[in-house]
């Protein structure tokens, strides 16, 4: 394409061109890169490009006192819907860093998740800068963490907002005196309806290797199929992807842990070392949104019948307000590429990529019949816990009270399905359930009935600790008028004698809870490791740590960040005495068309290089088995089944490949044993955010 705005769509323009519009001839042209452009006005979005809130010509101070403006009275508009940004001009005038808090309430004080959201960040000191403030994502998603802005850093945000309707902004800054708000403005204009084209990428935003035309999909085919046959595999690996390099242990026919000259490997049923570099989420598509907010973001829909009948899946049970039926773009575009045999061609492609990249197993949630194929090592999801449901009470949501008299007997029948996999080689071991909020327990145990197994249990322990509750307010610094209705301390910190006794708690629990998965999972497969539960970050308890040790055969840990908390892996090792797996990490970037970011970096090349500088710091400690990058594919614009879109993977909606990201890969993985093996230095460094 000619033109520097040739092929940037006007939404409505697109809404039109492409409803009921089915797949073009292909083309085999390639397309002109082109750098990240935001529309703006010239999407076809109708109203004033921007919308003054508020201005202030000399400042207005802000300190520990919030600033409320109230629609109506100090702005014009309470619907926000078809803005992109909302910009706070502000001013630092002291000498030392300051830290914001902008919210957005539906109403004046309204602080409930779906009625506010609030941003956080910290404005450099003797700087004037323009906080840019995201929104559109507020309608389908939500988001933790923002990229850097010039004199903003440290952005978070926490809350939602889908109505996008605000009738109060509550601004403050910290230390107090030295912030000046200069405006509030509502800029970047973008139409609502219609944004998601055709492809399932965004409309108004420009990237290099966005897909405009079917023969694009057919280029991008075309240059990868080169590059594939390019890039042979490893010959260090052998065909469990083990290293060759070394000599091999005793053969046991399944993956087992050793610790060899102070470091822990992962031995291969052939008796090789292994590290398990893996990738997450190995799959056909991930389904796009398909409910009241969500419906008219899309320009097209794929046809239910025909060519495209195979594009469409069900949603979960529990969604409201779903359609009943989602679509999933990244299997509209298979489609178009391979027709009837897109399924099998994108089993095919994933492998020859993996093996291409360097990774040596498949993650967490990867398709089944792939893992069936036996080209690489998997792990497994483990058992079904969710069928528990109607045999156990639950202390939280999606965690089962291990005091409950039928919670062992349900284990053992539910992981009976666990049979099947008893002779499978490749099958490296089970992971049990996923960030389950084992730190919320505390406060959710006190919040259970009286006479539930859980809580029955503790409160037991205290009655004979304690023999009247004024010696427990005393002891725990409460003021609870009885056993029942006592409530774990949620706005300080509990007392030494609190966490002692809370300790003894959750020691408890989590040694039934472990203990009951453990013996039930062995009984149904002697063979197979047992990975843990996968920690999301640091847990408070350590008590849960030291139970997982005496069950599990490896500690999981989920871990998003610049690199890997050599501190806290450290201490889990030495508590725990067992390997380490990192079972998530990654790097994300709002460069192409994802709305908000989990681990935000600066662009796509930063993503490559925290790729490198993760995995290689993870290798390179001795007690790290393996780490998983999540995910395979990038999540829908408009939000997976529970509003996520915060993870770019290695391949986009449209099947292609992230190339920088994709050209870190091979240059890192083929080094990751020889550094952890401890001949080779980590190298790489820290991404910018």
């Amino acid at each position: 394409m000619t033109g520097a705005r040739a092929r940037i769509w006007a939404c409505t323009l697109c809404l039109i061109a492409c409803s009921g519009h089915r797949s073009a001839p292909l083309a085999t042209a390639p397309k002109r890169p082109l750098q990240p452009t935001l529309v703006g006005s010239a999407s076809g979005a109708r109203g004033a490009p921007s919308i003054q809130l508020a201005a202030f010509q000399d400042g207005k101070s802000l300190g520990g006192t919030p600033l409320i403006l109230q629609v109506g009275k100090d702005y014009p508009s309470q619907s926000w819907i078809g803005y992109a940004t909302l910009l706070a001009e502000l001013l630092n005038t002291g000498s030392t860093p300051l830290k914001l808090e902008l919210s957005l309430q539906a109403k004046p004080g309204a602080s409930e998740f779906g009625e506010s959201v609030t941003y956080a960040a910290t404005l450099a000191p003797g700087t004037r800068a323009t906080w840019r403030i995201p929104l559109l994502h507020l309608r389908y998603s939500r988001a933790r963490e923002w990229p850097s802005q010039a004199g903003i850093t440290d952005m978070e945000s926490e809350g939602a907002l889908p109505s996008l309707g605000v009738g109060a902004i509550r601004l403050m800054a910290r230390p107090d005196g030295a912030a000046r708000l200069i405006r509030l403005e509502l800029k970047d204009r973008v139409v609502a309806q219609g944004w998601v084209d055709r492809y399932g990428q965004r409309c108004c935003l420009e990237w290099p290797g966005k897909i405009g035309k079917d023969g694009d999909l057919v280029a991008a085919e075309n240059r990868e199929q080169d590059e594939l046959k390019q890039s042979p595999a490893d010959p260090n690996l052998d065909e469990y992807r083990a290293w060759k390099e070394r000599p091999a242990r005793k053969a046991t026919r399944f993956f087992r842990v050793e610790r060899i000259d102070g470091r822990w490997w992962f031995i291969a049923p052939n008796g090789r070392l292994f590290y398990a570099q893996g990738m997450d989420s190995v799959v056909a598509g991930i389904d796009h949104r398909l409910d009241a907010a969500s419906h008219g973001a899309y320009a097209w829909l794929p046809p239910k019948d025909g060519d495209f009948s195979a594009a469409w899946g069900h949603p979960p049970g529990n969604i409201k307000d779903a359609e009943p039926d989602w679509p999933s773009f990244y299997r509209v575009n298979l489609i178009r590429k391979w027709g009837p045999s897109a399924m099998d061609r994108f089993r095919e492609r994933a492998l020859s990529r993996l093996s291409a990249w360097g990774f040596t197993c498949l993650g967490n949630w990867s398709d089944e019949k792939l893992l069936e194929q036996r080209k690489f090592p998997y792990v497994s999801v483990g058992p079904q816990t969710w069928k528990l449901w109607d045999k156990v009470s639950y202390v939280l949501p999606q965690f089962q009270d291990a005091f409950h008299p039928n919670y062992e007997s349900g284990a053992r029948e539910v992981s009976k399905e666990l049979a099947r996999y008893k002779d499978d080689p490749w099958l490296i071991g089970y992971f049990l359930e996923n960030e389950l909020d084992w730190d919320e327990l505390p406060v959710g145990v006190f919040k259970l009935p009286e006479t539930a197994p859980a809580k029955a249990w503790f409160l037991k322990l205290l009655k004979k600790q304690y023999s009247s509750i004024a010696k427990l307010n005393a002891a725990w610094k409460t003021n609870a008028t009885s056993f029942e209705s006592l409530r774990w301390p949620e706005d300080r910190e509990p007392t030494a004698l609190a966490r002692k006794d809370m300790g003894k708690f959750m020691s408890e629990f989590a040694e039934r809870w472990y203990g009951a998965w453990s013996r039930a999972m062995r009984a149904a497969d002697p063979n197979h490791l047992l990975l843990g539960d996968r920690y999301a970050h640091e847990l408070e308890w350590e008590e849960v740590v030291a139970a997982c040790a005496r069950h599990m055969d490896v500690i999981s840990i989920n871990y998003y960040a610049n690199e890997p908390p050599r501190r806290i892996f450290e201490h889990y090792a030495e508590l725990a005495k067992k390997p380490l797996l990192i079972g998530e990490f990654g790097f994300n970037s709002l460069d192409a068309g994802l709305l908000t970011a989990a681990v935000p970096v600066l662009d796509q090349h930063q993503r490559g290089v925290g790729y490198r500088y993760y995995s290689e710091l993870a290798a390179s400690m001795p007690y790290v088995v393996g780490a998983h990058y999540f995910q395979y594919l990038d999540e829908p614009v408009t939000g997976r089944s529970d509003r996520e879109t915060s993870f770019n993977g290695f391949v986009t909606v449209a099947d292609t490949t992230a190339s920088e990201l994709v050209r870190a890969a091979r240059e890192t993985n083929p080094r990751l044993y020889r550094v952890h093996a401890g001949e080779e230095k980590p190298g790489g460094t820290e991404p910018r955010r």
